[in-house]
C-alpha cells in the first residue's frame, strides 16, 4: 500500500489560499492510497492577513491526526522574540502580532505551540526541512530533541541565540546556507534590509560560477569565476533521497511547468511559490511504497486570491 505525503509550502497567513489548496487536495486524482499526511513546511505566520484563521485551520488538521506543521524560521524568531533572545525589527512579523498581541493569552498559546514544532521530518525515501538539508547540522541538534524531532525544553532556542553554540546549526537548516558577496556588492531584499549575503543552493556541491552557486546572483553581475569556498559551508551536494523544503520564494515564470518550477535538482523540491507576494501556495504530493522508493510526485498550487 503506498504512503501519501502532501507537502505544502510556506503559507505566510493566506488562508484563502490555503483553504482552496486542500479542496484542490482531497480532489485530486491518481493519488489515492491508505495512508495520507499533510505536512507543512513552516512559515505559516507572518506577512498575510489571515493569521489566526491559518493557525486555526493547522492546528485542527493536526489534531486530527491528519497533518504535522515544522518550525520554520519566522515561527523560530517569534520564540526567540518572545524568550528575549531577537532584538532585530522584524517587519514581516507585524501581521502576527496585530492578531496576537504580545502578552496576550492568544500570544502566549500560540508561543507555545510553535515551541513544539518539530525540526524536521523523515521517513524511509523523504525528508522535509523548512530550508536546508545538512546532516552534519541536524546531527548537532539531535540531542536536544525527541524522536519526533520536536524540542525537549526550551534549551535548544537559549543555546541557538547569536554566538551561542547552536546558532550555526539552526542558521543552516532553517534559514539556509549564505554566500558572502564580495566587497562592494549588496542586494535589498523584498523588505527593505541590504544584504552582504545570497542564500546558496546547498544541493550543489561544486558550483562554477556565483550565478550558479546562489539565488538574485545572476542580477548582480558578479565577477565572473567560482566564489571563494571558503566564505560559505559547501555540502556535498544532491542528496540520494526525496527532500522537499520551502523557504526560497520561487516565481513560477510563464512557459515553465510547477515541476520545473519547483524541483530542483534530482532529489530536491521546493514548495515555496510566494503566495503571499502576488505568487502561488504550491503543494507536492509523494507517493511512497512499502520499500521506501517514491513511486510517483504530483505538483498543485493556488494563485494568490485578489
Amino acid at each position: 500500500m503506498l504512503k501519501r505525503y502532501d507537502i505544502i509550502g510556506d503559507v505566510h497567513g493566506c488562508a484563502a489560499e490555503l483553504s482552496t489548496l486542500l479542496r484542490l487536495l482531497d480532489d485530486l486524482e491518481g493519488a489515492q492510497c491508505g495512508r495520507r499526511l499533510i505536512i507543512f513546511v513552516g512559515d505559516v505566520i507572518d506577512r498575510g492577513s489571515a493569521q489566526e484563521q491559518v493557525l486555526s485551520l493547522v492546528q485542527d488538521l493536526e489534531a486530527q491526526g491528519k497533518a504535522v506543521c515544522l518550525l520554520g524560521n519566522h515561527e523560530y524568531n517569534a520564540v526567540m522574540r518572545s524568550l528575549g533572545l531577537r532584538k532585530k525589527e522584524d517587519k514581516a512579523h507585524a501581521a502576527f502580532l496585530r492578531e496576537y498581541p504580545q502578552g496576550s493569552a492568544r500570544y502566549r498559546e500560540a508561543i507555545a505551540w510553535m515551541k513544539r514544532r518539530p525540526w524536521f521530518f523523515a521517513v524511509p525515501g523523504l525528508s522535509v526541512i523548512h530550508a536546508d538539508y545538512n546532516l552534519s547540522m541536524l546531527q548537532q541538534l539531535a540531542p536536544y530533541l525527541d524522536e519526533q524531532h520536536r524540542p525537549l525544553n526550551d534549551e535548544v532556542f537559549r543555546l541557538s541565540a547569536r554566538g551561542a553554540p547552536l546558532f550555526a546549526a539552526v542558521e543552516e537548516v532553517l534559514k539556509g546556507g549564505e554566500l558572502v558577496l564580495p566587497p562592494g556588492f549588496a542586494i535589498t531584499d523584498k523588505e527593505g534590509n541590504v544584504r552582504h549575503e545570497l542564500r546558496v543552493k546547498w544541493w550543489l556541491k561544486d558550483p562554477g560560477s556565483y550565478e550558479e552557486a546562489a539565488f538574485g546572483a545572476r542580477e548582480l553581475k558578479l565577477p565572473t569565476g567560482a566564489p571563494d569556498p571558503a566564505s560559505w559551508r559547501w555540502h556535498d551536494g544532491d542528496p540520494q533521497h526525496l527532500v522537499c523544503v520551502g523557504h526560497y520564494w520561487l516565481r513560477h515564470e510563464s512557459g515553465q511547468s510547477l515541476e520545473e518550477v519547483m524541483r530542483l535538482s534530482e532529489h530536491v523540491i521546493c514548495t515555496d511559490l510566494s503566495c503571499v507576494l502576488g505568487g502561488e501556495l504550491a503543494a507536492c504530493t509523494v507517493l511512497i511504497d512499502t520499500n521506501g522508493e517514491v513511486q510517483k510526485t504530483l505538483f498543485n498550487s493556488v494563485p494568490k486570491q485578489g
